[in-house]
């Protein structure tokens, strides 16, 4: 476990608010933080992490914006104490997207292995022929299946005709008979 000057710097700063945590972090190693000056104890450590946690150090504070600063960034593994208990925190979206992203990239092959697969399947089955599939062509109603076209003698009267023509009939019946 370490911690750095910076921290212990604020946590003498607070006094006998803080005296249970200073106490605690005198125990662990000190971890050079290369400041000329001494910084607040959050800036410090994002300083020390940085973007990419090459160190590979894990962040134990009560900070929240802290913890929310680093749960944005891939990487960085947190713990937290609760009921006198440490707690691992479950790895943030970010770095779950990252770790899929490096084991992808770790299992998929490379351009030159891709172009060497190619080879050796041309090698071993011959040149392969593309089929391009034919697309249906759109085909109108079945001829079987409809009425032929009735082609009508002179005078003969249409169905809409008729009905017309019965219906004139009618209210000429009831005109006379009304």
């Amino acid at each position: 476990m370490w911690t750095t000057q910076c921290v212990l710097d604020e946590c003498e700063a607070f006094g006998s608010v803080l005296y249970g945590p200073l106490k605690v972090l005198k125990q662990f190693k000190l971890q050079p933080c290369n400041h000329k000056s001494t910084l607040s104890a959050s800036k410090c450590i994002t300083r020390l992490i940085g973007k990419k946690n090459k160190e590979k150090l894990f962040l134990a504070t009560q900070d929240k914006m802290l913890n929310d600063w680093f749960r944005m960034k891939a990487g960085t593994p947190m713990l937290y104490i609760a009921f006198n208990t440490i707690t691992l925190e479950p790895p943030s979206d970010k770095s779950k997207m990252k770790a899929e992203r490096q084991t992808d990239a770790r299992i998929a092959p490379s351009e030159h292995e891709h172009t060497v697969i190619k080879q050796l399947k041309k090698e071993a089955f011959g040149e392969q022929e593309v089929k391009k599939k034919k697309h249906k062509k759109l085909k109108g109603a079945n001829p079987l299946s409809m009425k032929p076209k009735r082609k009508r003698k002179e005078g003969e009267l249409s169905k809409s005709q008729k009905k017309k023509l019965k219906r004139k009939q009618r209210e000429h019946l009831s005109i006379e008979n009304g």
